[in-house]
């Protein structure tokens, strides 16, 4: 199903189980980039989807030194058929040579994936599943996976004016389903006050 380094591949199936679907990149074939799907992974009635390809690259972001990238994301399996968005995503920032940093927002308009509390999705580092399934060395290059969370324009504005580490607290204060496409805004976000940015 995959063209991928096998040893990445079994890297996320020891933690998602088999791959259930995939997409290649058909608008950009010579890229390489490829989405895969796992089902009910990390729960039940939740699917993963994971980006593979773009690791091969190093890629640059502010404030660092280059770095090798997956993407993924977690949603409803009834919603899960979302693998061509993601695959334009990683080409985009393979184009760019450029990574995610954690925190960062990429904001999409109101009604992002079909939801219309979402505006873009927010990176961070993944906390649904175990700490080792995180990074993976292959060869001589760490491959850190990046979890894009769905995010509403509140969260987005909470980010922006006061910092992604305050919308990270409110994340695990409230404990919401970041799963959940449908979900309302932490409380955090719609009651903070307006600040000033504070950098990563």
């Amino acid at each position: 199903m995959t063209d991928a380094a096998p040893d990445l591949v079994t890297h996320l199936e020891a933690h998602l189980g088999l791959m259930t679907a995939g997409w290649k990149d058909d608008a950009a074939p010579r890229s390489g980039l490829q989405v895969v799907k796992f089902g009910d992974a990390p729960f039940t009635g939740v699917s993963t989807l994971v980006t593979l390809g773009l690791s091969h690259h190093h890629l640059g972001h502010a404030g660092a030194g280059a770095a090798h990238q997956e993407f993924l994301m977690h949603l409803p399996n009834a919603r899960s058929n979302n693998g061509p968005p993601l695959l334009d995503l990683a080409r985009d920032h393979l184009r760019a040579g450029r990574g995610l940093r954690q925190g960062e927002t990429i904001e999409f308009g109101k009604g992002f994936l079909g939801s219309p509390g979402l505006v873009g999705l927010w990176a961070h580092s993944p906390v649904y599943l175990p700490d080792e399934f995180a990074t993976y060395k292959l060869g001589e290059k760490t491959v850190r996976l990046v979890w894009l969370i769905p995010i509403t324009a509140a969260e987005a504005a909470l980010s922006a004016a006061q910092g992604w580490r305050t919308l990270r607290t409110a994340f695990l204060e409230e404990n919401p389903d970041l799963t959940d496409l449908d979900r309302p805004s932490v409380q955090a976000a719609l009651t903070a006050p307006e600040g000033h940015h504070h950098g990563v």
